[in-house]
């Protein structure tokens, strides 16, 4: 199955066993590129690493399938109470892209 950087689709397949190509462009982030590429590893997608980040309690990534889904998205916001909030600076109303950290 092939897919983009700004698609689940992938995510999706890889969860149902699925090989998944990315054809995202390297310097480009969308909405899911950080994901696809922890999931990344020697050049191919592990679905371990998948189930890994669904099952970690910290992640973020909710699976509805769980027992106690509010109690994990209330657990996911309190490990952050601890750090201050920074608000964002102006960039004079553009939109910031990320870039890639490995420039």
């Amino acid at each position: 199955m092939g897919c983009c950087d700004n698609s689940e689709m992938g995510l999706a397949a890889l969860a149902k066993g699925k090989t998944v190509y990315s054809f995202g462009k390297r310097d480009q982030w969308c909405t899911y590129t950080a994901i696809y590429r922890a999931l990344n590893f020697e050049g191919r997608l592990r679905p371990e690493r998948l189930k890994a980040i669904l099952s970690d309690a910290n992640s973020g990534l909710i699976p509805t399938a769980i027992g106690k889904p509010h109690e994990r998205v209330m657990q996911f916001f309190a490990q952050y109470k601890r750090y201050e909030h920074v608000a964002p600076k102006d960039f004079g109303n553009t939109v910031q892209q990320a870039h890639s950290a490995d420039r």
